[in-house]
This record gives C-alpha cells, sequence and structure tokens, in this order.
C-alpha cells in the first residue's frame, strides 16, 4: 500500500510541475505576442508637443489595431536610436541625415510626410527584433490619404488653421 501511496504521489507531482511548466511557457508566449502588437515610434519632441500624435494615433490603432510607444527626442538622437534598433519607425525632420541613414542601410524605407518631416523604417535585417510588420503597417498608413487628410485636419478647430502641410510621396504595399 505505501508503495502505491508513493507512486501515486509521484505521478501527482509530475503532473503538478508539468502543469506549472506549462502555465510559465503560455504566458511567456502572451508577453510575445502582446509586444508583437505594439510598435516603437521615435520622433522628434516638437511632434510630440504639438499634439500630433495624440491626435492622430487613435486613428491608427483603431484602423490597424496596433498600439504605439513613442519616444520623443531631437531628430539626430532619434536617427541614432534608430542604428542601435530602438525604434520601429522614425518620424525626423532632417532629409540629409535621413536619406544617409536609408543609404547606409539602417532604414529600409523613407518617405515625406509632412511640412519637413520623413517617415523612416528601421532595417530589420540588422535588428531582426523589432516589429518590422508593425513598423511597414505604420509606414503605409501615415502615407496613405486618410492619414494625410487628418493632418492636414489637424489645428483647424484647435487654432483656427492647420498646423502641418501633408505631402506623402507615395503608397506602398
Amino acid at each position: 500500500m505505501k508503495k502505491n501511496f508513493y507512486y501515486m504521489a509521484i505521478a501527482l507531482l509530475a503532473v503538478c510541475l508539468s502543469l506549472a511548466g506549462c502555465n510559465r511557457n503560455k504566458s511567456n508566449e502572451q508577453i510575445a505576442v502582446s509586444d508583437k502588437e505594439k510598435i516603437t515610434l521615435v520622433t522628434t519632441t516638437n511632434i510630440q508637443d504639438s499634439g500630433l500624435l495624440d491626435f492622430l494615433l487613435p486613428a491608427f490603432a483603431s484602423e490597424r489595431g496596433w498600439e504605439v510607444d513613442v519616444l520623443a527626442v531631437d531628430s539626430l538622437a532619434a536617427l541614432e536610436m534608430g542604428r542601435e534598433g530602438k525604434a520601429d519607425v522614425l518620424l525626423v525632420n532632417t532629409r540629409a541625415d535621413e536619406l544617409k541613414f536609408v543609404e547606409d542601410d539602417y532604414g529600409i524605407i523613407r518617405f515625406d510626410v509632412m511640412d519637413n518631416y520623413g517617415v523612416i523604417l528601421v532595417n530589420p535585417t540588422l535588428h531582426p527584433h523589432i516589429n518590422a510588420e508593425g513598423g511597414y503597417d505604420f509606414v503605409n498608413w501615415i502615407i496613405s490619404d486618410s492619414a494625410q487628410h487628418l493632418i492636414g485636419q489637424y489645428g483647424i478647430k484647435e487654432f483656427g488653421g492647420a498646423l502641418f502641410t501633408p505631402n506623402a510621396d507615395a503608397n506602398f504595399q
């Protein structure tokens, strides 16, 4: 009888340990999935302070389903964060530096968005951990007609005139 109890206790312990291991793996998978549902946008403090992103990002989240973590720094610091793989997408305003960033393969695409601002998708080949799918989706969205319309509307109600002039190059697929 003691022998049967011993085997039952071992079997119960094995089941409990395997279930605990399953839960731990499942929660790690859930964390990975939630990370994939977010993108990191590094932009300038001017864009952040203007309120434009507070106006645009809810529409992006609603239309495309991505959450966006925004980090605001100056343009050169944003480009450096892109070089280091600390961003999925950049929205910056130093065109010559942006073009060099892409030429040096740190970014794979760059489009004009508004005024003197460009959007750049960071190169996922150099930084495989970035959310290239989300970044691609953001770039495609911000140069779309609907986002360009929103950019052109921002500030009209609040300030009596648009704060930014949309000028996206073209859509890409």
